[in-house]
């Protein structure tokens, strides 16, 4: 009998494929103990562990012989084992057994041997054939996949030559979709690729190519061809170089795709951000989670941050800070999906800046909420302008009350005043009630005062306007000042270099420069720097720190500064309110900085206050520039002296005097008539002017009040000049205004008396109109 075993690898075990003859477990017990152990010494063993012919002659005697009892039972005395070899590796054996002792000598031996290699043979044949069939299945199958994949790629996969016209060798079937023409085509060279991109871009291409293959590395191109239909059509290609051994290029192999309808989009959206761009306003798109998507040049103007270094950050951190007003307004969007308002947001440098926005939600095609779309429009300084507007018409109001009051109280206080004067005139200073009016005078003169102040901030006080040297002004002041300053406070000055001249009154100068240093001195209790800086400015358009009501043009700059405690936003933006003081009671009127803001108003200045608490404070005056001494308005002749009149006694003269208040009246009766004049006194101009019309030639000179119910002063002078051309008038009032000063010197008057000084001004001024007549 006979059977063969084979085995798949060289470690597996031996499994029959063939017997003939014998019983079917004859074989299995030689396999069995081959395969529990390898290096069993039988027969078997020994062919298949070392690859040759192992022969046992006599069974009954071989002591290796592992079955013999069960060989001998079925008759078995002598056998031989044939290795098989495929591939030069022993995959198997084959046995054959006799029933005779020696049976298997030389010639049996070779042609068995010669068997067991023709059945190898077979055997390997036959395997290597299964193999080739299953290499070419599995080919078949790999292009199979690869033509699917490949087809369905949205482009062309190709292989093409290096050369002038890189012909191409392989495409796939998206290049018929892609060009037009069929892979044939450029295998046959009817078509050339190279030629079909467009004329304009082939260098561009033929370059990029180069650049990469002398770098060995991948290249990326957009460019345009024509299609066989005549069709214009984007490109975008990604391709390597195939190298051989010695580094020369063999092949370009690469992927194109149509990107036409992405390129047509991206110039459409392209064009639209242009459109966007140009919009003044800032148009951002942010997510739900505040990452910014869109940030348009609007945005980079509004804001300071450039978009490449704005997308993809969080709204929150480049202008809108996480405050509860915008959580509370980005719930209310998701319910209303739009929201309008004023939003106070802040720029790249940290500064606040307020903003008129519109903000709309987007929502996703499931309806959730997905973006926010927002235009933003700076209205930092049309609400800076309104604050300054409101605080100017504020400010103008109160000065439009105050100065009513100061007139009304001008007529009082020039009663309570002129008869003290009388009094003390008539007392003796040894009288018991001498010290009382004196102190009445006294308090008057304090009255006075508050007065001037409130009319100079209501700019409702007679002013005479001169060249002046702004340093001459500045150094006078500060000479003063230093008698008053506490000694642990420093005076600094910092002049340019021939200073401007301005036109302006010098004694509200000195007011400005003694207020703003006492201001600053009460704010350095512990000592500190007083500086004075005086310089020449240009103001433009782009002066947003000033005033914008004032005109383009030179300024001359009066800077005072300390290094006190500061004030905060609140204080600053009620500073130069009237009575508004920081003071305890009793320590200020709060008229210091508001007498100061309408000196330089009424001289066509502007003052502006820079402060932060603990930093100290910065007050800048701006007034107008004077070109050449020309431009000056010289000291009206018209002012009078307020101090040191000596009192001129007249001749008898009559004096018609006019004036609604009644005790102005009776005072200026009692003092003309002191000063020997015949006075009669009306307080009605309608009465009056009746009288003086019966009898124009009975008086002598005409007083009258610049102010009265029923009918002006200066309509009072008017009917009375028409009356009588020659008559000397004077005026007096508690405050002359410019547009009264112009209606009485139109009518030829030259004297004005301001109240309350009616007993040092009057006597002299009638002296002198009568001494001209």
């Amino acid at each position: 009998c006979a059977w063969i075993a084979m085995r798949e690898t060289q470690t597996a075990p031996l499994t029959m494929v063939a017997r003939c003859g014998g019983t079917s477990d004859f074989g299995s017990l030689g396999m069995q103990r081959i395969n529990s152990t390898p290096n069993h010494p039988g027969p078997a063993g020994r062919a298949l562990r070392d690859g040759v012919v192992a022969i046992s002659n006599d069974i009954a005697n071989d002591a290796t012989f592992y079955f013999k009892e069960r060989a001998l039972a079925l008759g078995k005395k002598s056998c031989a084992i044939f290795p098989m070899r495929i591939a030069g590796e022993t995959c198997g054996i084959m046995a054959m057994y006799s029933a005779h002792v020696n049976y298997f000598h030389d010639e049996e031996l070779r042609v068995l041997t010669a068997l067991a290699d023709d059945i190898s043979f077979a055997v390997e044949s036959a395997a290597k054939e299964v193999e080739r069939k299953q290499a070419l299945d599995t080919l078949q199958e790999n292009q199979r996949v690869h033509a699917t994949l490949l087809g369905n790629l949205p482009g062309m996969v190709y292989r093409s030559r290096n050369d002038a016209s890189w012909t191409i060798e392989f495409a796939s079937d998206g290049c018929l979709e892609l060009t037009g023409y069929t892979p044939q085509q450029f295998y046959d060279n009817d078509v050339c690729y190279e030629r079909i991109i467009l004329p304009i871009d082939r260098q561009m291409v033929r370059d990029a190519v180069e650049k990469a293959l002398a770098v060995r590395k991948p290249f990326e191109l957009v460019y345009r061809i024509i299609t066989a239909e005549g069709q214009q059509k984007w490109i975008w290609e990604r391709g390597n170089g195939v190298y051989d051994g010695r580094g020369k290029v063999r092949f370009l192999e690469g992927f194109a795709t149509d990107i036409t309808a992405r390129r047509e989009a991206e110039q459409q959206v392209a064009a639209q951000a242009a459109l966007l761009d140009k919009a003044k306003d800032a148009i951002v798109l942010f997510g739900i989670d505040d990452t910014v998507y869109y940030w348009n040049y609007g945005a980079e103007r509004l804001y300071g941050w450039r978009a490449d270094e704005a997308l993809g950050k969080k709204i929150t951190t480049l202008s809108c800070r996480d405050t509860q007003a915008r959580r509370e307004l980005l719930t209310q969007l998701q319910t209303n999906d739009e929201w309008s308002g004023e939003l106070t947001a802040f720029n790249k440098s940290g500064g606040e800046i307020v903003i008129d926005a519109s903000w709309t939600l987007v929502r996703d095609e499931l309806g959730n909420p997905a973006s926010v779309l927002t235009i933003n429009t700076d209205i930092t300084d049309r609400k800076r302008l309104e604050a300054r507007v409101l605080n100017a018409q504020r400010i103008e109001s109160l000065g439009t009350l105050a100065g009513g009051i100061a007139h009304d109280f001008n007529n009082i206080l020039a009663a309570i005043a002129g008869n003290a004067k009388l009094v003390l005139i008539d007392l003796p200073a040894t009288h018991a009630l001498y010290a009382h009016v004196r102190e009445i005078e006294k308090a008057s003169r304090r009255a006075t005062e508050l007065v001037r102040q409130i009319l100079t901030f209501s700019q409702q006080q007679f002013v005479s306007r001169q060249l002046v040297k702004l340093p001459d002004i500045a150094d006078e002041s500060l000479r003063l000042l230093r008698a008053t300053l506490p000694p642990q406070i420093e005076i600094q000055k910092n002049y340019v270099k021939d200073s401007p001249l301005v036109t302006a009154d010098p004694t509200q100068l000195h007011q400005v420069l003694i207020n703003l240093g006492t201001n600053a001195a009460h704010a350095m209790a512990q000592g500190g720097v007083l500086n004075v800086r005086l310089e020449e400015v240009l103001l433009d358009a782009r002066s947003k720190e000033v005033s914008d009501d004032l005109p383009v043009g030179r300024y001359a700059c009066l800077a005072v500064s300390d290094t006190g405690v500061g004030m905060d936003a609140a204080t600053q933006a009620r500073i130069f309110e009237p009575f508004f003081t920081t003071k305890p009671a009793g320590q200020g009127t709060g008229l210091g900085l508001a007498v100061v803001h309408g000196i330089v108003r009424s001289h066509g200045g502007s003052i502006t206050v820079r402060s932060e608490l603990g930093s100290g404070s910065v007050f800048k005056v701006y007034f107008p520039v004077v070109a050449s001494s020309n431009d000056a308005t010289i000291q009206d002749a018209a002012r009078a002296d307020v101090v040191g009149t000596a009192e001129l006694q007249g001749q008898g003269q009559r004096v018609l005097y006019v004036d609604d208040e009644e005790a102005l009246v009776f005072l200026a009766t009692r003092v003309l008539e002191r000063l020997g004049y015949e006075v009669t006194g009306r307080c009605d101009a309608v009465q009056a002017l009746a009288e003086f019309r019966a009898d124009p030639q009975r008086f002598d000179a005409v007083v009258s009040d610049l102010s009265m119910p029923g009918m002006s002063g200066p309509e009072f002078a008017s009917a009375v000049r028409k009356l009588r051309g020659d008559i000397p008038i004077v005026m007096t009032s508690g405050y002359i205004r410019e547009q009264d000063l112009n209606a009485v010197r139109e009518l030829g008057i030259r004297e004005l008396v301001l109240k309350p000084n009616t007993v040092e001004e009057l006597g002299e001024t009638l002296h002198r109109v009568l001494a001209k007549k």
